[in-house]
């Protein structure tokens, strides 16, 4: 009996959002950067396999990274996904300096959305 065929996780997160510094922004539903998330979905491209099919929040800031990389790479086709919309702070959204505990192996990582997570091909635990 054949093995089943390997399944991967790829995250790639949004460009900036058009937003001050230091504010969360959480829920709130704002673009994105159009300059870095075309960098963004430069370097993701390079590195999604064939055919890969994207599930993505249903902020714009999300959606245009999915729409930006499937201009890219025309063989990548995304969906919508209403349960990856990002965490509701309530009181939190909108207000400057908002900080949150980021796990260690993430942290660099969130701190340039053109770079991808360990090397790009680094399995998570």
């Amino acid at each position: 009996m054949p093995a089943a065929p390997r399944m991967g996780l790829w995250l790639v997160r949004h460009a900036q959002p058009l937003v001050a510094q230091d504010v969360c922004y959480g829920v709130t539903d704002v673009a994105a950067d159009t300059t870095d998330t075309v960098r963004a979905a430069t370097a993701a491209a390079a590195l999604l396999p064939v055919g890969a099919c994207l599930l993505t929040s249903p902020l714009q800031r999300c959606e245009q990274l999915a729409k930006t990389l499937c201009a890219l790479r025309p063989d990548l086709t995304y969906a919508q996904d209403a349960r990856l919309v990002e965490m509701n702070l309530v009181a939190g959204n909108n207000t400057v300096g908002m900080r949150f505990p980021v796990l260690p192996l993430i942290s660099g990582w969130l701190t340039s959305a053109a770079t991808p997570l360990a090397g790009s091909r680094r399995s998570m635990p």
